[in-house]
């Protein structure tokens, strides 16, 4: 347990402390949780300050990383998030980003979060809200707790809650497995859809996929940014014709900018392979 004037680190009360040990043996990272009491948020790198102790959970471009004391100045404009876990971090608003380094590390206090409904959650938004409700929806936690982050606005918290962060592009594969085990959990291998309590039946069952007869073939998945968007792929229906031909055991699949989070749990899910530019 570490902690410095109100800086408080705390172990998790949720994992066994000899899964917690093992599972974090074998990583860089480890599940903790740092505390600040009536703090304030802001800037690009989500750094804390409660008037004593600047806080900085990590994430990308970490040497750039300082915090906007200027704003303090207007600090009756900001706005206040009650207790709340903080999720942002650099490139926050970045799809990859937002789930791997961000909600990911809700692995580390979801027990906490699930008995603490009124507790809320301090994270970028996607530039598609729905798609990124859907997400929160699949792992049980409402969409109504999420208070969008903007670098650019002061943020007010009486308990700001930091999870164990993660360097640029990396994961923390404990609690990524956390959260993977929470979504096999409310959603069955067969069920992609929304409503975790859709009755497990053999025509709910049959639905899923129902005539698609690549689903019992192995899947290459390719990703579609869309045309014209950033990093996508300008020769698209070429690059589909030849994997088809490369591989004819197989099935080729598109996965598109504007398909649901279930479409991506399913079809990520069954994929053997997955090509996408970066």
């Amino acid at each position: 347990v570490f902690k410095t004037n109100l800086v408080q680190l705390h172990p998790l009360p949720e994992f066994d402390v000899s899964d917690l040990l093992d599972s974090y043996r074998k990583t860089s990272y480890w599940g903790g949780v740092v505390t600040l009491k009536d703090a304030y948020v802001t800037g690009e790198h989500a750094m804390g300050f409660d008037c004593s102790v600047t806080y900085f959970a990590g994430g990308c471009r970490a040497a750039e990383a300082w915090f906007p004391a200027s704003r303090l100045g207007k600090a009756a404009d900001a706005i206040e998030v009650g207790v709340a876990v903080v999720l942002a971090q650099h490139y926050c608003d970045s799809f990859f980003h937002w789930l791997i380094e961000g909600v990911m590390r809700l692995g580390v206090v979801y027990d906490f979060l699930q008995a603490n409904p009124s507790v809320n959650i301090l994270h970028c938004p996607l530039k598609t809200k729905a798609v990124q409700d859907q997400f929160y929806a699949l792992f049980g936690i409402a969409p109504a707790r999420v208070i969008a982050y903007k670098p650019s606005q002061l943020y007010f918290g009486r308990r700001l809650l930091y999870p164990t962060a993660v360097n640029c592009g990396e994961a923390n594969t404990p609690a990524v497995s956390r959260m993977r085990r929470v979504l096999r959990a409310r959603v069955p291998h067969w069920q992609f859809n929304l409503d975790p309590q859709a009755p497990d039946t053999a025509q709910a069952r049959a639905s899923v996929g129902s005539g698609d007869s690549s689903i019992s073939k192995r899947t290459i998945l390719v990703q579609d940014r869309g045309q014209g968007n950033f990093r996508s792929v300008l020769n698209l229906p070429q690059l589909l014709a030849a994997l088809q031909a490369e591989f004819p055991g197989m099935a080729v699949e598109v996965f598109g900018p504007d398909e649901t989070a279930a479409e991506a749990v399913r079809k990520h899910g069954r994929a053997a392979v997955v090509v996408a530019a970066h």
